[in-house]
């Protein structure tokens, strides 16, 4: 059906009403049946929870009042630390039961009672699930494991008895140890909720203690099912399909109501999170939230319905339980179904009298309404020839008259402009010929220069697609542009199709960011072979700053990768050569110093026997030039360590004064066949023990002071020690040499480190070879 004037009027004026209807509708909902609503719920789930709390407290203090007469009972028996509980006639054991088997069957909340010595002897009665009875008698201080038990039917006559092996002791339970650390006898105590040892059912016990008559103590303790809370609960109206639950404080659920005549005990003592009850489940978490308000409904949504909860506390004992009562909105909403049909039939005729108005009024304007939408037809259509009809020219109505003369010149105005379009239009259409050869022009001149660049380029669009490519990609890869352009990267057959995703990832990300990756690849080229390239790309923006695409450049490096791998090739083979030679030295030094440690070991043996004055000074020229020699050597053996790499300098404490001595001993048969004065000149501040390598400081002083004792023909030769600068832990020695011999040039300071060198080659024949450094 077609949209006209008069449809949409009728359709506004309902519209209008049915609006008016659901605002006043929504009003008196927020603003009287919410509040209605919500003190109603706030009324009755109180109500609820009250019943609630009274009954289980009832409950339970009736409980304990049996507790009280059963702790009178025991006080007033003769049993003591010495009673026999297992005699043969099993006396003790039946008057225990006589007294409590009309106790538990006439209180159905109490499930078993527990009677037991400080030892830990127990004995416990318990009503089964068929009506029978059950004793169990341990003794763990004298029984071990052993366990007695008793059966019984319902008229309590002993079916039969049997010993199990169980690892219980009744110390360790929770109902012993709370009466027990109560600060006196007749104290009632309650366990918190937990899985009691034989029916595995869970409950909560209340106990107390008392003395006998030679001192030792009982503790007698009555246990009561979770599920005797959810019966009672179960017991309670549910008027609107409440549901109540209690809670411990932590948030773990002890009775829900039965469901369909059945509990759910796996539910029991589990967080009420977990529980599969969804408007329950969801109450608690919303009541968390809202600070925990005792005693306040509060509504909450759950499975796509309104809710209302309240949690309501209770003590028992020194526990905080909490009584959650939950209820459907819909529990709580006035009215019947009559009173809802009634609303409806109201509007409906609201909506049908607007409508009869409506289309009363629509009659009246649609057809001048109408002409003029003709009209609007056949000019969007270019059919200008035919004129605005008189009927809307004459219109009574003023506006509609007014909106067909307006009509009426556009016709004409529209005439006069379409001539002028079309002149426009074929001007247009000759500048768009004129431009596109221009662009042509410069497409092939910018195809041409990067045809002369002798590098692979390529280049794509904001798609990843190329859109060309100069002749030396051509060249390089075998392809034809004109087969090429329109392709992404991964349809390129020539390249491996692990590296096609990657250089796809890498091109989506180049053009989205608009940024630059330059790297090192190796591609195989047309033909055949692998090339060493530099791989390049970067993006471009349009003007409006949207991706553009990206240019790609390819530089074939491979000569110079050859370069570099026999520039690689030489340096090994020179860093070979280098090697070779410090083996060499290294070798030969150690193969010299065996044959010379032996003629300066002789020689010092024979100086020390009977000698001519002649034959002393040859040995002791030959001990001189030995020992000069084996000096050499050690430092060819430290050059070669050097070279190496492998010359190391130790950290021990030593004394420097030790150090200069042994100098001192070295050089004193030179200085004296010279007549030389060697002197030491130490700073006082110089610490006596120092820590470093004396091997090598011993060394380098042996060098400069032989240096200057071998160019010094008189005079005297000195060195000097020098605290220059001082740290934490740490010192820098300043040692200095100075003779009175034949000195240096500034140009022969140059030279001084060069190894193999002197000032000049007149000392070498005068003074003898040079020194190594």
């Amino acid at each position: 059906m077609k949209k006209t004037f008069a449809s949409s009027l009728v359709l506004r004026m309902c519209g209008l009403i049915l609006l008016s209807i659901l605002v006043f509708a929504f009003g008196c909902y927020h603003l009287i049946v919410q509040r209605t609503v919500d003190s109603l719920a706030q009324s009755e789930m109180q109500i609820s929870a009250q019943q609630l709390q009274s009954r289980t407290q009832h409950l339970l203090s009736s409980v304990q009042d049996t507790l009280r007469a059963s702790q009178s009972w025991g006080r007033n028996s003769t049993w003591n630390s010495q009673t026999e509980w297992l005699a043969a006639n099993r006396h003790e054991l039946q008057r225990f039961n006589d007294f409590f088997f009309p106790i538990i069957e006439n209180h159905a909340e109490i499930a078993s009672v527990n009677m037991a010595h400080q030892s830990g002897r127990e004995i416990l009665l318990l009503h089964d699930a068929n009506g029978g009875w059950t004793n169990r008698i341990s003794d763990p201080a004298h029984w071990g494991r052993t366990t007695y038990w008793f059966f019984w039917d319902r008229q309590r006559r002993l079916i039969r008895s049997e010993t199990r092996q169980q690892d219980y002791d009744a110390r360790q339970r929770p109902w012993f140890r709370n009466a027990m650390a109560s600060n006196d006898d007749g104290a009632i105590v309650w366990t918190r909720p937990y899985t009691f040892y034989t029916t595995h059912q869970i409950g909560l016990t209340v106990s107390t203690r008392w003395t006998a008559s030679d001192g030792s103590r009982f503790v007698i303790g009555h246990d009561v099912n979770l599920s005797s809370l959810s019966r009672l609960a179960g017991t309670l109206p549910s008027e609107g399909a409440k549901t109540l639950a209690l809670l411990d404080e932590q948030g773990r659920l002890l009775a829900l109501p039965y469901a369909d005549g059945q509990l759910q005990p796996g539910e029991q003592l589990h967080p009420l999170a977990t529980v599969n009850n969804g408007p329950l489940s969801h109450a608690y978490p919303h009541w968390l939230l809202r600070s925990q308000l005792a005693g306040q409904a509060s509504r909450f949504t759950a499975g796509g319905q309104e809710w209302f909860s309240l949690f309501q506390p209770m003590t028992l004992g020194d526990q905080t339980w909490w009584i959650a009562v939950i209820a459907p909105e819909s529990s709580f909403l006035p009215g019947t179904a009559s009173d809802l049909i009634l609303l409806v039939l109201i509007s409906i005729a609201a909506l049908i009298c607007a409508g009869m108005v409506a289309l009363r009024m629509a009659q009246r304007f649609a057809r001048p309404l109408e002409l003029l939408a003709q009209g609007s037809v056949r000019f969007g259509q270019l059919e200008l020839q035919q004129a605005v009809s008189q009927d809307a020219l004459q219109a009574p109505w003023l506006e509609v008259r007014q909106l067909a003369a307006a009509q009426e010149q556009m016709r004409q105005q529209l005439l006069v402009k379409t001539s002028e379009l079309q002149q426009a239009r074929a001007e247009l259409e000759q500048k768009v010929v004129e431009r596109t050869s221009d662009l042509q022009h410069q497409v092939a001149l910018v195809e041409a220069l990067l045809d002369t660049i002798p590098n692979p380029i390529f280049y794509k669009g904001a798609d990843t697609r190329f859109i060309g490519c100069n002749q030396a990609y051509e060249q390089a890869f075998g392809i034809d542009r004109s087969n090429f352009i329109g392709k992404r990267v991964l349809e390129l057959e020539y390249l491996p199709a692990s590296a096609r995703q990657i250089f796809q990832q890498e091109d989506e990300a180049v053009i989205a960011n608009c940024s630059r990756i330059s790297r090192e690849e190796q591609l195989r080229f047309a033909d055949g072979q692998l090339h060493h390239v530099l791989y390049s790309v970067t993006g471009f923006r349009h003007e409006d700053s949207t991706p553009g695409g990206l240019i790609g450049v390819i530089v074939d490096v491979s000569a110079i990768k050859i370069a570099e791998q026999e520039a690689r090739a030489a340096r090994h083979q020179a860093e070979a050569a280098t090697r070779a030679k410090a083996e060499f030295l290294a070798n030969m030094s150690h193969e010299i110093r065996t044959p010379m440690n032996a003629v300066i070991g002789m020689t010092q043996l024979a100086l020390q026997t009977q000698l001519s004055p002649q034959q002393r000074n040859y040995l002791e020229k030959v001990n001189t030039a030995a020992n000069g020699l084996l000096g050499l050597i050690n430092d060819i053996l430290d050059f070669s360590k050097i070279e190496a790499g492998k010359l190391s300098c130790e950290q021990t404490e030593f004394a420097l004064e030790e150090v200069i001595a042994r100098v001192a001993d070295l050089m004193a048969l030179r200085v004296r066949d010279k007549g030389l004065e060697l002197l030491f000149d130490i700073d006082s501040a110089v610490p006596a023990r120092l820590i470093g390598d004396p091997l090598r400081l011993g060394q380098v002083l042996n060098n400069l002071v032989g240096n200057a004792v071998k160019f010094t023909d008189s005079g005297e030769v000195t060195l000097s020690v020098r605290l220059e600068r001082e740290e934490q832990d740490k010192l820098t020695l300043h040692f200095a040499v100075s003779d009175t011999g034949i000195g240096m040039s500034a140009a022969q300071q140059d030279c001084i480190f060069q190894a193999f060198s002197q000032a000049d080659s007149s000392t070498t024949r005068r003074y003898g070879a040079p020194a190594l450094a």
